[in-house]
């Protein structure tokens, strides 16, 4: 997609829209389609395109041209500490990619069976480890502001090693096999490098961008080859006879990838269609990974499955069918409102456009605002997909904790 983009410096925005257009574009080709037709619908479609908007269309452009730092200090102490949980959550993750590799090589085992649990009792150590990459899967996007940061004023090295420890959230990804967040992680890596490009000297823009580009194909090719090992694999033998007879592609490879970026828009609005005030789920989605933190140490009874049930009702109430359920795309405004209703998702939505719209419009930003950018530029992202703002509490938690240490050490 970057290949072909005659403005390079709006490659960012480009994207972003593009996401939208194939999504809606490709989902008659898998008979992905809205099933009802009612004046709730189309209030419903307007509904999304409205929310769409504002939390894309705020990053068509930018007007920052400097990126500061007030507290040095503390900044190179928030960076000590980050840097030295990236460096433990990278070991982390390739010992849990050569564990994984090594016992279950089959990746539609790993997603379909879940058989990584049985390596708790078989492998020292990987349950720990498991659930500790799971943690910090996230935090390597905290890097990545800071390696911009650091290409704006030409220190390459700092940049590089920045963007290396970005690189525990890849290694992550790999590590779950997981094809989302390989493709979030690349996406936002070429469109916050585009959206910041006005801070970036020219030679070094135009020398990064090259690499930008092919890195991104790497990735891609990373993407597809996760997608063929799962899907061509002898447990996935069902999956060709889940095609719709109405689907005009018929390859599961391609059916698979095709469905995979098509269905979020009908199935937002068809779950949506059927959407009452007792199917909403109060933020569960969004504070999921806290509760399990604190049910992992005993603190709360709650348990990973008192939840999945809780979602598996919240979204099988809408009458749709077994397949649409909680664990399937429905896009971020349906999973919004899931979460908080529809006037909540309106104002919260409406504050991203506004927030995003004026720090991006000023001369300076700060590398803290240009971090919560980064975050909701990853919800952007996955606009078509789900809602991921339940991705920001460990790495908020962690900067909280830095900075209550760090006014402690200074009084």
């Amino acid at each position: 997609m970057i290949l072909c983009i005659s403005k390079p410096k709006n490659a960012g925005f480009i994207i972003l829209v593009l996401m939208q257009l194939i999504s809606i574009g490709f989902a008659p080709l898998v008979a992905n389609k809205i099933l009802f037709d009612s004046t709730l619908t189309l209030f419903n479609t307007i509904f999304i395109f409205i929310n769409s908007f504002f939390i894309i269309y705020p990053w068509h452009k930018c007007k920052n041209q400097d990126v500061i730092i007030k507290d040095k200090v503390f900044f190179r102490f928030y960076k000590k500490a980050l840097y030295t949980i990236s460096w433990i959550s990278i070991f982390a993750n390739l010992f849990d990619i050569y564990v994984v590799f090594t016992h279950i090589p089959d990746i539609a085992s790993f997603k379909a069976k879940m058989e990584f649990t049985e390596l708790y009792n078989i492998v020292p150590g990987f349950s720990i480890l498991f659930r500790m990459s799971s943690v910090l899967r996230y935090f390597g996007y905290l890097a990545i502001p800071i390696s911009i940061y650091y290409l704006g004023i030409n220190n390459i090295k700092e940049a590089k090693k920045a963007a290396l420890l970005s690189t525990s959230t890849l290694l992550g990804a790999i590590a779950f096999y997981s094809r989302a967040q390989i493709l979030n992680y690349a996406l936002l890596w070429i469109v916050l490098f585009y959206f910041y490009s006005p801070t970036l000297p020219n030679p070094v823009f135009n020398k990064v961008s090259s690499l930008v580009k092919k890195a991104s194909l790497v990735l891609g090719g990373i993407f597809l080859v996760i997608t063929i090992l799962r899907f061509s694999s002898d447990t996935m033998w069902y999956y060709g006879d889940r095609i719709p007879k109405e689907s005009v592609v018929k390859d599961v490879i391609l059916y698979n990838i095709t469905d995979y970026t098509s269905k979020g828009f009908p199935n937002g609005i068809n779950q949506l269609e059927k959407h009452s005030i007792d199917d909403i789920l109060y933020g569960k989605q969004i504070y999921h990974d806290g509760v399990m933190l604190l049910s992992y140490f005993g603190i709360i009874s709650t348990t990973t499955d008192d939840l999945s049930n809780d979602y598996k009702l919240s979204y099988r109430k809408s009458g749709l069918n077994e397949g649409n359920d909680e664990g399937t795309f429905h896009g971020h405004t349906c999973r919004m409102v899931k979460n908080f209703g529809y006037l909540l998702t309106f104002i919260l939505d409406l504050w991203f456009f506004l927030y995003v719209r004026t720090v991006s419009s000023r001369s300076k930003i700060s590398i803290w605002k240009m971090t919560v950018l980064c975050f909701l530029m990853v919800e952007s992202l996955g606009q078509i997909f789900y809602m991921q703002y339940g991705i920001v509490l460990y790495p908020l938690i962690f900067y909280i904790t830095l900075r209550f240490i760090y006014k402690f050490k200074t009084i």
